[in-house]
């Protein structure tokens, strides 16, 4: 037994260092991306109609192959991570929204308009001094005492 540990101790160390990488990678570009996201981002998602045909250049194509392969590499990792440690149900959120399928952006809207995600998002835009997204009249508080 002790000699299938060392014999794979190379592969653990390797492991383990993706595994801190992707969490020290979530822990900075989490932040990052929310704050960058607009004040009515949660409203617009409500108006997406879906993606339409648009005409593609070769480097939107390229873009988008390249976005589907880390999607689909983040996914990957992901599951893996599921039984590791590290974040691995973050990980497959987030390389599924990198992904372009089907029912992506009722995907995104449902993800979204979670209450304990949109408190995340605005306690994370509090703290950076920018305003709360704008929720749908469906998710605002309601005043009882009015």
């Amino acid at each position: 037994m002790i000699d299938l540990i060392q014999h794979y101790m190379k592969e653990f160390w390797w492991i383990t260092m993706l595994s801190a990488a992707i969490v020290v990678a979530f822990i900075i570009s989490i932040p990052v991306v929310v704050l960058r996201l607009p004040v009515d981002y949660i409203l617009s998602l409500e108006q997406q109609p879906g993606r339409g045909q648009k005409k593609r250049s070769f480097s939107r194509i390229c873009t988008s192959i390249f976005r589907n392969f880390l999607g689909i590499i983040l996914v990957l990792i992901g599951i893996v991570l599921l039984v590791l440690p590290g974040e691995g149900i973050l990980t497959i959120i987030i390389g599924l929204l990198l992904i372009d399928f089907p029912g992506k952006v009722k995907f995104k809207r449902w993800i979204v308009q979670q209450p304990i995600v949109v408190r995340a998002i605005n306690w994370v835009r509090a703290k950076a001094g920018r305003p709360s997204l704008q929720a749908p009249l469906s998710q605002q508080p309601t005043n009882i005492a009015e």
